[in-house]
């Protein structure tokens, strides 16, 4: 099976994001592909019409968080289910994500705006994607 993340944030997202927290976009360099590692090519998103591809997951992490791990799993196995882009940023890229997401790790923005922090619910992320509830509802 072939990944569905890309290593970028979209643009329109960045810009989104910039516009509502006034700390500019997120750079490509602070964020990680497919929330885990290693740049795949652009190009590597699903076929537009596919359930979920309009949809982007931006998921604020740090190493040596255990939370992170465990949301990274969850974020991983709904955005492969649906199709949905999927990108990890690591808060120490930048002193306002630090600042901002230091101590509520992970944070999980679906399409620009902030969907869940600390534990990511399987089922409330694939509803947010437009996926409806748990596989086989």
């Amino acid at each position: 099976m072939s990944s569905l993340f890309v290593g970028h944030v979209d643009d329109r997202v960045a810009a989104r994001r910039a516009d509502r927290t006034g700390r500019g976009p997120v750079t490509p360099t602070s964020v990680r592909a497919g929330c885990r590692g290693g740049p795949l090519p652009v190009g590597t998103a699903p076929a537009p019409g596919t359930l979920g591809a309009m949809h982007s997951v931006v998921l604020y992490t740090r190493p040596g968080c255990h939370l992170c791990d465990v949301a990274r799993v969850v974020v991983q196995a709904v955005v492969a289910d649906l199709g949905a882009t999927c990108a990890e940023v690591d808060i120490r890229s930048s002193p306002e994500l630090l600042l901002e997401y230091a101590t509520r790790i992970p944070v999980v923005e679906v399409d620009g705006r902030e969907h869940a922090h600390f534990r990511v619910d399987a089922d409330r992320l694939r509803q947010a994607l437009g996926g409806g509830g748990a596989i086989g509802s």
